[in-house]
């Protein structure tokens, strides 16, 4: 851990614990942390979403862009996306061994990347029944995607600006759907295990599923703000990061802090709840370790995803030795930390 000392104050305004109408206050601490780095990147497309798969770290966004992370270089995978055609690229996830990357975008973009062969499968050209894009013809814009299971027998969850959780239980050989809440926006959904997880939408709202089919609604009641990032550790351990910067904390009752005038993007947050990092506006990151502290960067642009390095946080072990913290947001901005 690095040593922390003070840069820039935030706002610590103060939060509510929401369980049977009794509030209870939550905690935290301001200061900063230094280490995070710049790195070179091939476009100047926004990236959106980082997931760590086998072989590293993989970054999607704008325009189809994929790229990876080769000897703490980044290169460019496709600068057009799984089809071909372009679509923006917002979310990533990989199977259980790492071996897979599914991502997942606008107009009904849904890829699989193998890592150990370097090349997308299910795709043979638009309408083809082995192509993964537009599951059931629908084509709405797709926001984020969880995967749980092995390569070749994975789980895949979907979500999209419609309110909508598209899945498929057979490696995206069939799809189902189902609508959670309203119809709102669901930026994130998180599995913990093959059937079990959340996501929360745009109406302040979190779901629950024990089954991967069917949602119930576990808070949040009293928030005005918008939810952006989730992690789903366990039925009983889920954060969610929104604007004002909030951050929510799940564990049989929600926990609300704000971080201050920051919109969050993403977060996660170890199983123990002790570590973490959420990422936003501006290029702020923030670092848990036990209270939320705000860290410096080498950036100012928008940060929209970012992935742990910890080698323990993923469910595979990683072929390469260096897996530092990523973060990436606007302008093909990528910022590391070993």
């Amino acid at each position: 851990m690095t040593n922390e000392t003070p840069r820039r104050s935030f706002i610590k305004a103060t939060g509510i614990a929401i369980s049977g109408g009794v509030l209870t206050a939550a905690t935290g601490s301001a200061g900063a942390t230094s280490g995070w780095v710049e790195r070179s990147t091939p476009t100047s497309m926004q990236l959106s979403a980082v997931s760590y798969a086998l072989d590293g770290a993989y970054a999607v966004g704008h325009d189809g862009y994929v790229l990876e992370r080769e000897g703490g270089t980044w290169t460019t995978v496709t600068d057009d996306g799984p089809s071909g055609n372009g679509n923006d690229l917002s979310g990533s996830d990989a199977t259980d061994d790492g071996q897979r990357l599914w991502v997942v975008g606008a107009s009904g973009e849904v890829g699989e990347y193998d890592v150990t062969t370097d090349s997308f499968l299910g795709l043979i050209s638009p309408g083809d029944d082995t192509d993964f894009s537009a599951p059931n013809d629908y084509t709405g814009n797709f926001r984020d995607v969880a995967v749980t299971g092995r390569a070749g027998d994975a789980n895949v969850y979907v979500t999209d600006d419609s309110g909508y959780v598209t899945y498929s239980f057979d490696n995206g050989e069939t799809w189902s759907y189902t609508t959670p809440g309203s119809g709102s926006t669901i930026p994130a959904v998180g599995m913990h295990s093959d059937t079990e997880g959340h996501c929360s939408d745009t109406n302040q709202s979190v779901f629950a599923t024990d089954n991967g089919e069917d949602w119930s609604k576990i808070g949040v009641d009293g928030r005005d703000e918008n939810f952006y990032g989730l992690d789903s550790n366990t039925d009983d351990n889920v954060w969610v990061c929104g604007n004002e910067g909030l951050v929510l904390e799940y564990d049989g009752s929600w926990t609300a802090e704000s971080l201050g005038n920051v919109t969050l993007r993403d977060i996660q947050v170890t199983t123990d709840r002790t570590s973490g990092l959420t990422v936003g506006s501006a290029g702020r990151v923030f670092r848990r370790s036990g209270d939320w502290v705000e860290a410096n960067t080498p950036t100012e642009e928008n940060l929209k995803g970012v992935v742990r390095g910890d080698p323990d946080a993923l469910d595979f072990d990683p072929a390469v030795s260096d897996t530092p913290d990523v973060a990436v947001g606007a302008s093909g901005t990528i910022i590391e930390h070993a």
